[in-house]
């Protein structure tokens, strides 16, 4: 049960990690390490700016229950 907890407690930070990431750079930058690298800029789709707090947690939950296979 001890090695359980671990690894929940494992997997757990690093959904968070991960979400403060993509979701910090998306909303800040507009971009990812990646998408720079590439010159692909992520934007509202309506206004053509950076997106809002709001909508970089959607796109981070819609990645995670719908991925492309």
């Amino acid at each position: 049960m001890k090695y359980f907890t671990y690894f929940a407690s494992i997997l757990i930070m690093q959904f968070v990690l991960m979400a403060f990431y993509f979701i910090f750079a998306w909303v800040k930058f507009g971009t990812t390490i990646a998408k720079y690298i590439f010159k692909i800029k992520i934007v509202d789709f309506e206004s053509g700016e950076k997106l809002k707090l709001v909508q970089g947690i959607i796109r981070y939950f819609s990645y995670i229950f719908f991925p492309i296979s």
